[in-house]
């Protein structure tokens, strides 16, 4: 079952994020594997996106989603 995205939320591409956080793709993908970054949303094939909320909350220090 894919999960419902509500419209009142913002989310990011992985392009967005990459250009909000100096780092590579592949390092991307190694946090969140690893549980370091929060777990992106596939809402489709070929489409993922993480929580603008979660990404906010990463990015200030918080704990991620």
């Amino acid at each position: 079952m894919q999960p419902i995205i509500s419209k009142s939320k913002h989310y990011l591409r992985e392009r967005q994020i990459l250009k909000l956080l100096p780092i590579s793709r592949s390092t991307l993908w190694r946090w969140v594997r690893s549980g370091q970054f929060p777990k992106p949303i596939k809402i489709s094939q070929g489409v993922t996106v993480w929580s603008q909320e979660n990404v906010d909350a990463f990015m200030n220090g918080g704990k991620n989603a």
